[in-house]
Parts: C-alpha cells; sequence; structure tokens
C-alpha cells in the first residue's frame, strides 16, 4: 500500500509541474494585447513521427521559447545527414517549432533513424502498410499514462498535448496520468491501459488471464502485442529523455487546452 501511495504521489508531481507551466503560459498569453500579428493562432499540423496531425497554436507561445535542460547540447542543422535535416525542415514548416526529441536524438544519425522508424510502425501503422483497431487517441492515451508511471516528464507533455487533440477532451491527459482509473474513459480504455500498466511496472507477471480480458472488450492478439509494443518502446523513449534531460517544448503545454481564438 505505501509502494502504490508513492507511485501515486509521484505521478501526481509530473503532472503538477506541467499543469502549472500550463496555467503560466496561459496567464502570459492572455494578458498580451491582442494584435493582428499574434494570428498566428489557428490551424496548422504538427509533424511527429512523421505524421500529420491538427492542432491549435496558441497567440505568441512560439515567443517564450525554451528553456535548453538537455545535458547534450544540440547539434547544429547544418551538420546533420541530409535525410534528418529535411525531415527536421518539414517539422519546422509544418508546425512552426520542432519537438526537442528530433534534436536530441539527432546527435546519432543511425539511432534517430532506428527511432522514428520504430516509433512510426507502431504509432503510424498504416505508414508501414498495416491495419491497426487502436485509435490514435487509444495510442496517445497508452504513451501518456505509461510514460507518467515512468515519470518522463517531457513524453507525458509532448503526448498529453496529442492525446488532449485527438479525444478533444482537454482534461483527459492530466486525468490518465495521475490515476487513470478515475478518468473519463471508456471501460475498453480502461482494460487497455490496465495492460499497459501491467506491461509497463510488471511484464513478468503478464498471463493468459490478461488476453482473456482484453478479447471480452474486443481486443484482438495483434492490438494487444500494438499495447505491449507501445508500452515497451515508450519505456525506451522515458528514458532515453529523463536520463538526457530533455526539456518538454514550451508548445505542448497548451495545445488541445484552450480554444482556437476568433
Amino acid at each position: 500500500m505505501q509502494q502504490h501511495l508513492l507511485n501515486f504521489l509521484d505521478r501526481r508531481a509530473v503532472v503538477q509541474r506541467a499543469a502549472h507551466m500550463a496555467f503560466e503560459l496561459m496567464r502570459f498569453t492572455q494578458s498580451r494585447e491582442h494584435r493582428p500579428s499574434d494570428e498566428a493562432a489557428g490551424l496548422s499540423c504538427v509533424f511527429l513521427g512523421f505524421e500529420f496531425m491538427p492542432r491549435i497554436i496558441a497567440p505568441t507561445i512560439a515567443n517564450l521559447g525554451a528553456t535548453d535542460m538537455s545535458r547534450y547540447p544540440h547539434p547544429e542543422l547544418h551538420d546533420l545527414p541530409e535525410d534528418l535535416r529535411t525531415k527536421i525542415l518539414e517539422v519546422q514548416e509544418k508546425a512552426g517549432f520542432v519537438p526537442n526529441v528530433f534534436l536530441a536524438l539527432a546527435r546519432r544519425p543511425a539511432e534517430w533513424r532506428a527511432f522514428f522508424a520504430y516509433h512510426d510502425a507502431l504509432m503510424v501503422p498504416e505508414s508501414v502498410g498495416r491495419e491497426s483497431n487502436l485509435t490514435k487517441g487509444d495510442r496517445e492515451m497508452i504513451v501518456t499514462t505509461t510514460s507518467a508511471a515512468n515519470q518522463c516528464l517531457y513524453c507525458v507533455v509532448a503526448h498529453g498535448a496529442i492525446l488532449r487533440i485527438y479525444e478533444k477532451k482537454p482534461l483527459v491527459a492530466d486525468q490518465v496520468a495521475v490515476n487513470y482509473r478515475k478518468a473519463d474513459i471508456t471501460p475498453r480504455q480502461r482494460a487497455m491501459l490496465d495492460f499497459a500498466m501491467k506491461v509497463c511496472q510488471h511484464s513478468d507477471l503478464v498471463e493468459d488471464a490478461d488476453f482473456t480480458a482484453l478479447h471480452a472488450h474486443g481486443f484482438n492478439d495483434e492490438d494487444i502485442w500494438d499495447i505491449a509494443a507501445i508500452t515497451a518502446f515508450f519505456g525506451l523513449s522515458n528514458r532515453m529523455a529523463s536520463f538526457s534531460g530533455m526539456s518538454p517544448n514550451p508548445e505542448f503545454y497548451l495545445m488541445g487546452r484552450v480554444p482556437k481564438q476568433k
């Protein structure tokens, strides 16, 4: 019981840090006078794992800048191989900013390519000619929930932003990060997260009964593989982000939280 309480408090601390930053950013944007030049607000695209998705860009947030807490300096763009440089510039053009993970991992190009190839195979299955019964929101929900359990600030903030957009629920990312059992999600998603958390924390205890429980909610064995593989892959991502001091971009904090400016 004591360990469960400590785990809960650890996850809550991660979310509180993210929520505090979001509040400060929101207060900053609301305190500024509205000017036509601030009409960067609107529909844009963020390019994560080479997938385009709509998002709302909060006005003036790009001007805030990010505090680079990384223990490893980001490489200069002109020093990167052409394929990495091309993809990163595509990200910047579509989103208006570059998620720090793209730059942080670019210091080792071979690992960068392998990381995003596996990322896309799991998170954008259609990019490799595969279908999945997991929705985009399901996949981001797995990432956000298990990343909170692993106390990864970067992944909770970044993927929580994408989760809010896909699910069209501004509160859901905070809910699943702190306590998914009390979140505004479906019974199917709760069963999915029960299994993801078991893989995250006690994969050695997975048994046939876990598969049976998921089958009862309409998941097949390939879906179960997806849940486990996403959990495992982001276990790697969480640890890389945490040990290297990777910081979330400020833009992520308000995505999916505030309405589009008229």
